[in-house]
């Protein structure tokens, strides 16, 4: 797991595949969490192409709120008929200094 800086932008590119295949995510319905190890939850903006299966979002510095590791989900259909969820559990750890990473 990579250990960041609390307080650091950290750049996210998840490649997302469905039922094992590459399939564009642009015209999904997609909501993409953070959450931390205090279970706090932070809906993050993202980016996806329309032919791509990639992913990017930002999780600026400014709204890190506790140190430990992190988990990204995303949800596609939030609260409708055939809602699909994907976790990357403890995808990093926010540490209190730079020597720590």
């Amino acid at each position: 797991m990579k250990k960041i800086r609390f307080g650091k932008d950290i750049v996210i590119l998840w490649q997302v595949l469905t039922d094992g295949e590459h399939t564009a995510l642009g015209c999904r319905d997609l909501k993409l969490e953070i959450r931390n190890s205090l279970n706090r939850v932070v809906v993050l903006p993202m980016h996806v192409s329309d032919t791509s299966c990639v992913l990017k979002a930002i999780y600026h510095g400014k709204d890190h709120s506790s140190l430990g590791r992190h988990t990204l989900t995303l949800i596609e259909n939030y609260g409708q008929c055939d809602q699909r969820i994907i976790d990357a559990p403890q995808v990093f750890a926010l540490v209190k200094s730079t020597a720590e990473e």
